[in-house]
């Protein structure tokens, strides 16, 4: 039950976090995309919103169910399987709602982090791949080289899936420097 209501507090103090953000930015914000990214993020706090209000209802059927039942140990076998599934059935509706929340977060970061993550991970792997060029394990190498390939198509098509450029830089440009000299060395 904490759990739960752990959940919804968090969910609300980022959603509380995000509009102030948001709001901030759409003061500093200028250009022919304004409009654009300002309906996505309207779109996006609004799928925030639905979400936590799905979190909460979720607490509280579960809150009820709970409540209503008997003592899981004087249950028959019957009465347990069947609590058993709504409760599998539950997290599986948290997690898809939690997936949303998280895109809908990364909506209104620009995919910021998502980029920054991809950046981070893609020079990771490429550090591991250099020194195995310099040992000479080619297929060590080959196999790192495929591992990046579908990371990066994953990316892409996260980006994609979320409605955004997977080829635009972010933060004045900052991104793009970072993105060449990370591509040169593959």
């Amino acid at each position: 039950m904490k759990k739960y209501t752990f959940i919804v507090v968090a969910c609300a103090l980022i959603l509380a976090v995000t509009i102030v953000a948001v709001a901030q930015q759409d003061t500093a914000t200028r250009g022919q995309g304004f409009q654009r990214n300002r309906e996505a993020q309207q779109k996006a706090i609004a799928d925030l919103e639905a979400g936590i209000a799905k979190l909460k209802a979720m607490q509280e059927q579960s809150a009820q169910a709970m409540g209503n039942r008997e003592s899981f140990q004087n249950m028959s076998e019957e009465e347990r399987t069947k609590l058993q599934e709504s409760f599998a059935q539950r997290r599986e509706q948290q997690t898809q709602v939690m997936q949303t929340l998280e895109n809908s977060l990364a909506i209104l970061g620009g995919g910021r982090a998502l980029r920054t993550q991809q950046r981070e991970s893609a020079a990771a792997l490429q550090a591991i791949k250099d020194i195995a060029v310099e040992e000479k394990a080619t297929k060590t190498a080959d196999a790192i080289q495929k591992m990046m390939d579908e990371n990066q198509k994953k990316f892409e098509a996260r980006l994609t899936a979320l409605g955004m450029d997977p080829n635009a830089s972010f933060g004045g440009g900052r991104g793009t420097g970072q993105r060449r000299q990370g591509q040169s060395g593959q």
